[in-house]
């Protein structure tokens, strides 16, 4: 039994000792400011390199870690995600608010901005028109990719590996709408990665409409989706093409902000 509880209280020791390099791995990129190797955060934390690399493949896996092409470590979209509820309640919004108020004051509507939280669409923050509907996609809400607009818009620009996860699960009926195919899928993302932006006609909920475009960040990743929601009944082909047309100007703009060039 003591030999038992040693090794008991041996693991326990390594899980405590695996977050505290985890957490000490975290802040090192985070107060680096800009991307930072693998050498460099290993002699910051005090770790051998390939420790480093490992707890950094982990962290990657979860999104909370992304390295640019040029190999340099970043924090990833999933601290933003899990983040959500407490930048809805500390209102750290002030990068993209404006843009996004400016855009549900001109169309009227629902306006998001989403991220990807490894296996959904997150909002993180809302502008509300002066006819919105309140109940679309507070901040915080996770949203089913296969059926939304920012989902869609998101789950287009991962990994294949992030795509084939999805679409090999079940993909759950909302409405008459939503796509369960996933070869159908597979082409829709197809078309939206060439185009850019998404478009959900009832997929989610019957009266529910939107229109997701891409907003991409310094290395060409996708940084969020921005949506502008609109109840089905005003959705016609017409206001399809205006609600596209003031949409995709504002998220090229929001690329542009996060260092995006085309």
């Amino acid at each position: 039994m003591r030999v038992e509880k040693q090794q008991t209280g041996q693991k326990g020791v390594r899980t405590v000792h695996a977050v505290a390099h985890l957490s000490d791995i975290l802040r090192c990129v985070s107060k680096a400011g800009k991307p930072v190797g693998i050498n460099e955060i290993a002699r910051a934390v005090a770790l051998d390199k390939s420790s480093v690399s490992r707890l950094v493949a982990s962290l990657e896996k979860e999104r909370l870690l992304q390295r640019g092409h040029d190999g340099g470590v970043r924090l990833g979209l999933g601290l933003l995600a899990i983040a959500a509820p407490l930048m809805r309640d500390l209102g750290l919004s002030t990068r993209v608010r404006p843009s996004l108020e400016a855009l549900a004051k001109r169309t009227g509507e629902t306006v998001n901005l989403s991220v990807w939280s490894g296996t959904e669409s997150v909002s993180v923050v809302q502008a509300l028109g002066s006819n919105a509907i309140t109940h679309y996609a507070p901040p915080g809400r996770t949203i089913p990719p296969h059926c939304s607009a920012s989902g869609k818009v998101l789950l287009a620009f991962a990994s294949e590996e992030v795509i084939e996860s999805v679409l090999l699960q079940p993909l759950q009926r909302y409405s008459d709408k939503t796509i369960t195919d996933p070869d159908i899928l597979r082409g829709q993302l197809q078309e939206i990665r060439r185009q850019g932006y998404a478009v959900n006609i009832g997929e989610l909920a019957a009266d529910v409409c939107a229109i997701g475009a891409a907003v991409f960040d310094l290395d060409g990743s996708v940084v969020g989706a921005l949506t502008v929601t609109v109840p089905a009944y005003r959705f016609d082909v017409d206001r399809q093409a205006e609600i596209l047309s003031e949409t995709l100007p504002v998220a090229h703009d929001l690329s542009a902000q996060f260092g995006f060039r085309s």
